[in-house]
Protein backbone atom coordinates (compact mmCIF):
# COMPACT_ATOMS: atom_id res chain seq x y z
CA UNK A 1 0.00 0.00 0.00
CA UNK A 2 1.37 3.37 -0.97
CA UNK A 3 0.63 6.57 0.91
CA UNK A 4 -1.24 9.06 -1.28
CA UNK A 5 -1.55 11.82 1.32
CA UNK A 6 -0.97 12.40 5.00
CA UNK A 7 -1.88 15.23 7.40
CA UNK A 8 -2.89 16.01 10.96
CA UNK A 9 -6.64 16.42 11.42
CA UNK A 10 -8.12 19.88 11.72
CA UNK A 11 -10.84 20.54 14.32
CA UNK A 12 -13.73 20.04 11.86
CA UNK A 13 -12.29 16.76 10.60
CA UNK A 14 -11.68 15.65 14.18
CA UNK A 15 -15.29 16.30 15.19
CA UNK A 16 -16.58 14.34 12.17
CA UNK A 17 -14.21 11.46 12.94
CA UNK A 18 -15.23 11.30 16.60
CA UNK A 19 -18.93 11.22 15.65
CA UNK A 20 -18.24 8.41 13.17
CA UNK A 21 -16.28 6.44 15.78
CA UNK A 22 -19.08 6.71 18.35
CA UNK A 23 -21.68 5.78 15.71
CA UNK A 24 -19.77 2.72 14.44
CA UNK A 25 -17.75 1.55 17.45
CA UNK A 26 -19.35 3.04 20.56
CA UNK A 27 -18.30 5.38 23.34
CA UNK A 28 -15.57 3.07 24.70
CA UNK A 29 -13.63 3.44 21.45
CA UNK A 30 -13.67 7.23 21.66
CA UNK A 31 -12.64 7.08 25.32
CA UNK A 32 -9.44 5.28 24.25
CA UNK A 33 -8.28 8.49 22.55
CA UNK A 34 -6.45 10.79 24.98
CA UNK A 35 -7.91 14.31 25.08
CA UNK A 36 -4.64 15.95 24.04
CA UNK A 37 -3.74 13.35 21.39
CA UNK A 38 -2.47 14.21 17.92
CA UNK A 39 -4.66 12.58 15.28
CA UNK A 40 -3.27 12.03 11.83
CA UNK A 41 -4.89 10.77 8.64
CA UNK A 42 -3.05 8.62 6.12
CA UNK A 43 -4.81 7.94 2.81
CA UNK A 44 -3.54 4.99 0.79
CA UNK A 45 -3.68 4.43 -2.96
CA UNK A 46 -6.57 1.95 -2.58
CA UNK A 47 -8.70 4.60 -0.82
CA UNK A 48 -8.28 3.22 2.70
CA UNK A 49 -8.06 5.91 5.38
CA UNK A 50 -5.88 5.07 8.39
CA UNK A 51 -6.26 7.18 11.53
CA UNK A 52 -3.21 7.44 13.75
CA UNK A 53 -3.49 8.50 17.40
CA UNK A 54 -0.17 9.75 18.75
CA UNK A 55 1.61 7.74 16.07
CA UNK A 56 -0.33 4.51 16.67
CA UNK A 57 -2.78 3.11 14.09
CA UNK A 58 -6.15 2.94 15.86
CA UNK A 59 -8.83 3.04 13.18
CA UNK A 60 -9.32 2.69 9.45
CA UNK A 61 -12.15 3.67 7.16
CA UNK A 62 -13.39 1.69 4.19
CA UNK A 63 -16.46 3.03 2.46
CA UNK A 64 -18.65 4.79 4.99
CA UNK A 65 -17.72 2.67 8.02
CA UNK A 66 -14.87 3.08 10.43
CA UNK A 67 -13.24 -0.02 11.90
CA UNK A 68 -10.76 -0.68 14.70
CA UNK A 69 -7.38 -2.02 13.64
CA UNK A 70 -6.29 -5.37 15.06
CA UNK A 71 -3.54 -3.50 16.90
CA UNK A 72 -6.17 -1.29 18.57
CA UNK A 73 -8.21 -4.35 19.58
CA UNK A 74 -5.09 -5.98 21.06
CA UNK A 75 -4.70 -2.98 23.38
CA UNK A 76 -8.24 -1.80 24.15
CA UNK A 77 -11.55 -3.40 25.02
CA UNK A 78 -14.58 -2.03 23.18
CA UNK A 79 -18.19 -3.08 23.19
CA UNK A 80 -18.50 -4.80 19.81
CA UNK A 81 -19.99 -8.21 19.06
CA UNK A 82 -17.42 -10.98 18.93
CA UNK A 83 -17.37 -14.45 17.39
CA UNK A 84 -14.98 -17.25 18.25
CA UNK A 85 -13.79 -19.49 15.42
CA UNK A 86 -12.35 -22.97 15.66
CA UNK A 87 -8.66 -23.62 15.02
CA UNK A 88 -9.43 -25.23 11.65
CA UNK A 89 -10.80 -21.91 10.35
CA UNK A 90 -7.91 -19.75 11.60
CA UNK A 91 -5.56 -20.46 8.67
CA UNK A 92 -8.25 -19.67 6.10
CA UNK A 93 -9.40 -16.48 7.85
CA UNK A 94 -5.77 -15.37 8.21
CA UNK A 95 -5.47 -15.62 4.43
CA UNK A 96 -8.55 -13.46 3.88
CA UNK A 97 -11.39 -15.97 3.74
CA UNK A 98 -14.79 -14.93 5.00
CA UNK A 99 -16.03 -16.52 8.21
CA UNK A 100 -18.36 -19.44 7.54
CA UNK A 101 -21.10 -20.64 9.89
CA UNK A 102 -19.53 -24.08 10.57
CA UNK A 103 -16.29 -22.44 11.80
CA UNK A 104 -18.02 -20.36 14.48
CA UNK A 105 -17.96 -21.96 17.92
CA UNK A 106 -19.34 -19.14 20.06
CA UNK A 107 -21.01 -15.74 19.76
CA UNK A 108 -20.59 -12.98 22.35
CA UNK A 109 -23.33 -10.34 22.13
CA UNK A 110 -26.15 -10.48 19.59
CA UNK A 111 -25.78 -8.58 16.33
CA UNK A 112 -27.59 -7.63 13.14
CA UNK A 113 -26.59 -7.76 9.47
CA UNK A 114 -24.13 -4.99 8.69
CA UNK A 115 -22.72 -4.75 12.24
CA UNK A 116 -18.96 -4.68 12.81
CA UNK A 117 -17.75 -7.98 14.30
CA UNK A 118 -14.51 -8.92 16.05
CA UNK A 119 -13.23 -12.40 15.13
CA UNK A 120 -11.05 -14.27 17.64
CA UNK A 121 -9.49 -17.74 17.62
CA UNK A 122 -10.68 -20.23 20.22
CA UNK A 123 -7.42 -21.26 21.89
CA UNK A 124 -6.23 -17.89 23.26
CA UNK A 125 -9.09 -15.66 22.04
CA UNK A 126 -6.63 -13.44 20.14
CA UNK A 127 -8.11 -11.13 17.53
CA UNK A 128 -7.39 -12.38 14.03
CA UNK A 129 -9.92 -10.41 12.00
CA UNK A 130 -12.51 -7.66 11.88
CA UNK A 131 -15.55 -8.10 9.67
CA UNK A 132 -19.09 -7.17 8.73
CA UNK A 133 -21.98 -9.45 9.65
CA UNK A 134 -23.68 -10.99 6.62
CA UNK A 135 -26.19 -12.79 8.88
CA UNK A 136 -27.83 -11.93 12.19
CA UNK A 137 -26.44 -13.76 15.22
CA UNK A 138 -29.72 -15.67 15.70
CA UNK A 139 -29.59 -16.75 12.06
CA UNK A 140 -26.03 -18.08 12.53
CA UNK A 141 -27.09 -20.12 15.57
CA UNK A 142 -29.95 -21.74 13.61
CA UNK A 143 -27.99 -22.25 10.39
CA UNK A 144 -25.58 -25.03 9.50
CA UNK A 145 -23.88 -23.45 6.49
CA UNK A 146 -23.18 -20.22 4.66
CA UNK A 147 -21.06 -17.08 4.92
CA UNK A 148 -21.67 -15.40 8.25
CA UNK A 149 -19.11 -12.56 8.29
CA UNK A 150 -17.25 -10.76 5.50
CA UNK A 151 -13.56 -10.43 6.35
CA UNK A 152 -12.55 -6.75 6.16
CA UNK A 153 -9.16 -6.74 7.97
CA UNK A 154 -7.14 -9.74 9.11
CA UNK A 155 -3.73 -10.69 10.45
CA UNK A 156 -1.32 -10.73 7.53
CA UNK A 157 -3.32 -8.55 5.10
CA UNK A 158 -1.86 -5.52 3.31
CA UNK A 159 -3.16 -3.10 5.95
CA UNK A 160 -1.78 -5.24 8.78
CA UNK A 161 1.64 -5.39 7.10
CA UNK A 162 1.60 -1.65 6.41
CA UNK A 163 0.66 -0.91 10.03
CA UNK A 164 3.56 -3.06 11.25
CA UNK A 165 5.95 -1.23 8.92
CA UNK A 166 4.71 2.13 10.23
CA UNK A 167 5.21 0.98 13.83
CA UNK A 168 8.77 -0.22 13.12
CA UNK A 169 9.65 3.10 11.48
CA UNK A 170 8.32 5.24 14.37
Amino acid sequence: MKIRKQHFLRSGELKTLKNLIVENLGQKAINAIPKDANLELIVFDDGTHLYMVDGKPYFFKKGEKIFPTILFLDNFSIDLPKVVIDLGAVARVSKGADIMVPGITHIYKKFQRGDIIIVVEEKHERVIAVGIALMESDEIIKSEKGKAIRNIHHVGDKLWKTINTIIKNN
